[in-house]
């Protein structure tokens, strides 16, 4: 990219790039002396730089200085120019001086480029690229370019006359990255765990297991931490695996199949970055029996599928989990955890299911909090700001019971605060800027109102806060069969502040919509896909935000070798199957 100290610029007419700098050293070599145009004329030059200043070429480039008409010339230069009596002498004295640019001439390589448009033709670039145009070696080269460029003359100048022309585009130069790999997180139905670093995810275990503590059937992996991409564009994921493997991406799931299988399947994903930039990635993998194995592979354009390297992979950071401000209290955060549940010296911390938490940190109105995380020989502190919520008319905040917002007026006035039609806080003068923490400690819709010394009225907002009637046994399911589960609500008009989802890929979640349903049902279906114990999750705010409620599910399997089988069926109220057991004759 070209960048100088100053911003001013004049447009060039006709600039020239060459591409490689060994190109531009045999060009110096060559030249016996610097080209002075017709009485020092720079109308194909472009200001650069101020006297004194200096200016970053990214190609070779032919350089002036001076002004008035009088000028030192240099050409096929590199790398930085300091405009300066120095570098080039006084070629005219008692006045102000600039530095000038223009791209030297010659036969240019553009191997490293795509044509993307013939003579005429347009293209939208992918993000910021350098660009070409011309043919046969006859170049112009405009680098950092974005958007729609069109490929003719009257953008880049001709070139080369005579023939037909093409436009080209390159994205930037490849980042190497500096990771070390994955955090992998190994877990068995026995309960053994493993924590350790993969350097890579390319494991082919065969009839074995990724541990010896860890049993060679029936187990889970984690793979958590980033991925950094080394091109801008679009880059595709491979993942081969034997069995299920679901994967997200920035907290989105891209892949879900969780399906078992008798041998190796593929899944394929895409997704745009930025050459160097790093995306939160977790891989969720489950073996059953038999063989077993996982392969990340990646991929840019029409290039064939190769291992993400370490390079590229980031561990999992829990310094990353705490953030550092939340606008209510308890600060929820989640995480993954290692072999032993994390501890937290301030606030609670809560088993989500194998290799999961999430806890809850209560805030300061006055002082930033300091938090300090322990999971296994790793500890991560940071200070967290309770940040105040403005009161505006346009406001609604669903928070869950229990949760402080910290309540700050942009003006003068007494607040008030209604739950229902009913009082829940007496009207209070609050100053402007000040600002008031308040626990909404029960669910429903708190209204929140100010008004001026007059009675006038200055803000209403809402703050709605949902429930959920807890229980406290757990949810048993067969696996493989859809349940029915209801859930009643503390509020009718709580539906659709909470998403429904479960702790694991390994289970399936889905609303049931029943029209005679009453007000405070919701009806889910639940469904296992392997036999172990997972979460089923109320989160408010959507599918990554706090969680209100988790219901642990217990997940079971029936089985019988039976030449002669009796079905024998237990099913709830609804009809829907609890379990079915073949009993052998």
């Amino acid at each position: 990219m070209i960048s100088a100290s100053s911003s001013s610029r004049r447009t060039a007419v006709g600039n020239f790039a060459r591409a490689a700098m060994a190109f531009a050293v045999l060009i110096t070599s060559a030249v016996a002396t610097d080209p002075a145009p017709a009485l020092n004329d720079i109308s194909t030059y472009t200001w650069c730089a101020a006297e004194g200043q200096s200016f970053a070429l990214s190609a070779p480039c032919d350089v002036a200085y001076g002004a008035n008409g009088k000028f030192v010339f240099k050409a096929a230069q590199c790398g930085t120019v300091t405009f300066n009596g120095a570098t080039f002498g006084d070629p005219i004295q008692g006045v102000a001086k600039a530095g000038y640019y223009r791209f030297a001439f010659g036969l240019q390589d553009i191997s490293t480029y795509t044509k993307c448009a013939n003579e005429w033709g347009s293209f939208i670039l992918p993000r910021t690229c350098d660009v070409a145009y011309g043919a046969n070696g006859k170049f112009v080269f405009k680098p950092a370019q974005s958007g729609t460029v069109v490929f003719n003359n009257a953008t880049f100048g001709d070139p080369i006359g005579g023939v037909a022309k093409a436009g080209y585009y390159r994205l930037p130069v490849c980042v190497a990255g500096t990771g070390t790999g994955l955090t992998g997180d190994y877990a068995d139905q026995k309960g053994a765990r493993v924590r350790r670093l993969d350097s890579s995810i390319d494991f082919a275990w065969g009839f074995g297991s990724p541990d010896p503590s860890i049993a060679v059937d029936y187990f889970r992996a984690r793979w958590s931490g980033q991925i950094q991409t080394r091109y801008d564009g679009e880059c595709t994921l491979s993942i081969l695996s034997d069995d299920g493997v679901s994967v997200y991406l920035d907290g989105k799931q891209l892949i879900n199949d969780v399906t078992g299988r008798t041998s190796q399947r593929e899944n394929i994903c895409t997704f745009t970055s930025l050459a160097g930039q790093k995306h939160d990635l977790r891989i969720d993998y489950v073996e059953l029996a038999s063989v077993t194995g996982i392969s990340l592979r990646w991929k840019r354009g029409s290039e064939a599928f190769s291992v993400v390297p370490a390079a590229c992979l980031y561990p999992y950071d829990v310094a990353n989990v705490l953030p550092t401000s939340s606008t209510v209290s308890p600060a929820f955060i989640e995480g993954f955890s290692g072999v032993t549940l994390p501890t937290l010296n301030v606030g609670t911390v809560s088993d989500l299911g194998e290799t999961r938490f999430y806890g809850n940190i209560p805030l300061s109105a006055t002082t930033a909090t300091s938090v300090t995380l322990r999971d296994g020989s790793t500890t991560a502190t940071r200070a967290i700001t309770w940040t105040p919520t403005l009161l505006t008319n346009s406001a609604s905040v669903v928070v869950r019971p229990g949760d402080a917002l910290l309540l700050k007026a942009t003006s003068a006035g007494n607040m008030i605060i209604n739950k229902g039609y009913a009082a829940f806080r007496a009207s209070s003068s609050i100053a402007a800027g000040q600002a008031i923490p308040v626990t909404f400690s029960e669910p429903g819709t708190y209204t929140i109102l100010e008004n001026d010394a007059a009675g006038n009225r200055l803000v209403e907002m809402t703050v709605r806060v949902p429930g959920v009637v807890a229980e406290a046994a757990p949810i048993a399911c067969a696996v493989d069969f859809a349940r029915v589960k209801d859930l009643t609500l503390i509020g009718a008009a709580d539906k659709d502040l909470i998403t429904w989802s479960a702790s694991d890929p390994w289970m399936q979640v889905a609303p049931v919509a029943v029209a005679s349903a009453p007000a405070t049902q919701v009806r889910l279906t639940i469904k296992p896909t392997w036999n172990w114990a997972v979460r089923l999750v109320g989160r408010i705010n959507g599918e990554n935000g706090a969680i209100l409620v988790g219901n642990l599910v217990r997940p079971f399997v029936l089985t019988t070798d039976a030449r002669q089988a009796i079905y024998t069926e237990m099913v709830y109220p609804d009809g829907s199957l609890l379990c079915r057991v073949d009993l052998s004759m």
